[in-house]
């Protein structure tokens, strides 16, 4: 858990942020009115889903499919672009087979909150690594797909003779 003082200092920070009383607009530039206390009712839902996950009573492609509904319903905190919703699904989604059961539990440990600024800074790291062994793998498969695709042309050409 954070810290009780830094928690204040958070909470601070952000009790400041909302007495600037900033107009929050939709990706379609339209007025969010009272995103606070839309925010707040919605986050009771946003962590019913992560308990069920990190509880194993929701299985990953379902924890994505629902997390997706949920942003989709309740843009209120930006991540359904290319950094937020739109990158977990991609990560799950072209996630080797063979990792699967690991992206899970990792994905469990990632999303509890941190103990302390250490510990949430490796579990970044953690998923930092994850993430570049995934996109390896991707660009190796990818890679020798193409080849493949070429060395099959290359036959089918008839340039290539069986002596």
């Amino acid at each position: 858990m954070i810290k009780p003082e830094i928690n204040k200092k958070i909470y601070a920070i952000w009790d400041n942020f909302v007495k600037t009383n900033k107009l929050v607009v939709d990706a379609k530039g339209k007025e969010i009115p009272k995103i606070e206390e839309s925010r707040i009712q919605a986050i009771f839902e946003l962590k019913r889903l992560i308990k069920q996950f990190i509880e194993d009573n929701l299985d990953l492609m379902s924890f994505k499919t629902n997390i997706d509904s949920f942003n989709k319903k309740n843009n209120l905190w930006g991540f359904t672009a290319t950094k937020g919703q739109m990158f977990f699904n991609q990560l799950v989604k072209y996630s080797p087979d063979d990792v699967h059961g690991k992206l899970t539990s990792i994905l469990q440990k990632a999303i509890k909150e941190p103990d302390n600024l250490n510990n949430a800074l490796e579990k970044l790291d953690c998923l930092r690594i994850i993430v570049m062994i995934f996109s390896l793998k991707l660009w190796i498969k990818e890679k020798l797909q193409i080849l493949s695709q070429q060395v099959i042309s290359y036959l089918i050409s008839g340039k290539f003779k069986i002596i």
